[in-house]
């Protein structure tokens, strides 16, 4: 039911972003459509490995439900979960450059007022 739920959401969001989104999004537009998209990849990726957190105070562990026979899956997967604050990480960079950019704009213009005045 979770994984259904979630990528008919995450589904319905890229469509809407992708239909519904206006011009002056820009590039912005692709940085979200690149967070729904790895959100449905860690939708699939829960639905087929099932994890389970173990409650720890300084380690972060998962096991699984299912007997995959190999174990080098587990530190992928827990890798998995570093994207999405990678990705955040863009996002906020890239608000910061968005807004420093107006800022430099601003003054610009008004250096330029000041001189031809």
């Amino acid at each position: 039911v979770n994984a259904v739920t979630g990528l008919a959401l995450n589904l319905l969001l890229l469509y809407l972003i992708r239909k519904y989104s206006n011009k002056e999004l820009g590039t912005y537009k692709y940085l979200l459509e690149i967070f729904v998209l790895y959100d449905s990849y860690l939708v699939l990726l829960h639905t087929i490995v099932n994890p389970k957190t173990t409650p720890s105070p300084s380690v972060f562990a998962i096991v699984s439900d299912r007997d995959f026979g190999f174990y080098s899956f587990f530190p992928f997967l827990s890798s998995c979960y570093a994207v999405p604050f990678i990705l955040l990480n863009v996002h906020l960079l890239y608000r910061y450059w968005t807004i420093a950019a107006l800022v430099m704009l601003k003054k610009l213009i008004e250096n330029d007022l000041m001189s031809a005045a």
